[in-house]
């Protein structure tokens, strides 16, 4: 019941800006700042500069800071320097082939919604937040960058969003180590499902088809920054990466969270591959019967 009446204003509120819209749903924000709120949960929070979620937020694991993989930023439970995914021991999986990814928050059930929300709900206001915790990885990391390319959105996405989500973070990220951030080299000219509905190989298959690239030589031994929303399989960053790799010095990766992979990539299953394929031949002997 605690937990009900904790989530009722913050759903109420939900309620009225979907009635109202993304253009009343931005102006609601203006007159009645979330600043003061838990960007996870909206519980009332007492200081959002320090930290913009709550103690209850924070003890559920909203944080990614424990032992993670000096590659990829994903938690790790051993206690080597390198996941499975980027030492190429998992089979199933194709390690990153950029430098270094910076994911300062896990991508589970209690950050899911606002990271939703400020990617397909005119969240725009949580842009300075996100960004601040991915600049902060950065500088701990005391890298250089050159130059910063957002994941690009496909232009009917843009419309139906009013942004792109990637883009907003590069902006942000961009003013703050005053570099320049480039839309116009990598772009995505081919409409394709989302990659939150596909699993692994449809992934990898779903972005390779749908970016193009363009005056890559401006990429010539610079240290690159690519920025997107969330990190799960690297096919995306991996795509852009292979193209760029040639003409760069580093290529590192930020986005808001990193996702676990143990409910992505799945090991293939044997006894079904040859359950199905019995049942082919099966099919094939009646026919001719």
């Amino acid at each position: 019941m605690k937990e009900e009446q904790k989530n009722k204003p913050n759903k109420f509120w939900q309620g009225v800006k979907k009635c109202l819209g993304k253009t009343g749903s931005f102006s609601l924000d203006l007159l009645f700042p979330q600043d003061m709120k838990c960007i996870f949960c909206g519980n009332d929070i007492p200081d959002f500069e320090d930290k913009p979620y709550c103690i209850e937020c924070e003890m559920k694991g909203v944080l990614n800071n424990g032992h993670r993989c000096r590659i990829c930023d994903v938690p790790i439970h051993h206690m080597g320097e390198i996941c499975e995914y980027c030492d190429k021991t998992n089979k199933h999986y194709i390690s990153p082939k950029f430098d270094k990814a910076f994911c300062p928050f896990l991508y589970n059930k209690t950050t899911k919604g606002a990271i939703l929300r400020f990617k397909d709900d005119n969240g725009r206001f949580l842009t300075k937040t996100f960004t601040k915790y991915i600049c902060n990885a950065i500088k701990e990391a005391n890298i250089f960058i050159d130059i910063i390319i957002p994941v690009p959105s496909h232009p009917k996405t843009v419309r139906r969003r009013g942004y792109n989500q990637a883009e907003l973070l590069a902006n942000e990220i961009g003013r703050e180590f005053n570099v320049e951030v480039n839309t116009t080299c990598v772009l995505k000219d081919k409409y394709t499902k989302q990659q939150k509905t596909l699993n692994f190989a449809e992934r990898r298959r779903n972005i390779r088809e749908s970016l193009s690239f363009q005056n890559l030589d401006l990429f010539k031994n610079k240290n690159v920054l690519i920025v997107d929303d969330v990190l799960t399989t690297c096919s995306t960053m991996n795509a852009i990466t292979e193209k760029l790799k040639p003409y760069t010095h580093n290529i590192y990766v930020a986005t808001i969270a990193r996702r676990e992979l143990q409910n992505i990539i799945k090991k293939p299953n044997i006894k079904k591959i040859i359950k199905n394929l019995f049942k082919k031949k099966k099919g094939k002997n009646e026919k001719n019967f």
